[in-house]
């Protein structure tokens, strides 16, 4: 194979790829079925306050899942248990609320 026919094949290779990604965006658009609330204590983040963050039941192609919305609004799967996936956040995510809160 010449390396011009090697070089279109790649290429239409990758153009096919982004094209697959853009359909399934526009295709599976998410579904919001249900929206709560989480508060964390201070003895669970070992902060000073306790910390109330947003949650949300989200069904993204033919996925429902459970998410929790960190500072900045970054939101992570729960996993089953939201409180244990905003303790496994990391200590990023307290130095954050602490710096917010002063």
């Amino acid at each position: 194979m010449r390396p011009k026919h090697l070089a279109a094949g790649l290429l239409l290779a990758i153009l096919a790829i982004l094209g697959y990604g853009a359909y399934q965006q526009v295709t599976n658009v998410p579904v919001l079925h249900q929206t709560g609330r989480l508060v964390m204590r201070a003895d669970e983040l070992e902060g000073r306050r306790d910390v109330e963050l947003a949650t949300r039941d989200v069904e993204l192609a033919g996925v429902r899942r459970w998410q929790v919305e960190l500072p900045g609004g970054t939101w992570i799967d729960c996993a089953g248990d939201c409180r244990s996936a905003v303790i496994k956040a990391g200590p990023g995510l307290w130095e954050e609320l602490q710096r917010k809160s002063r």
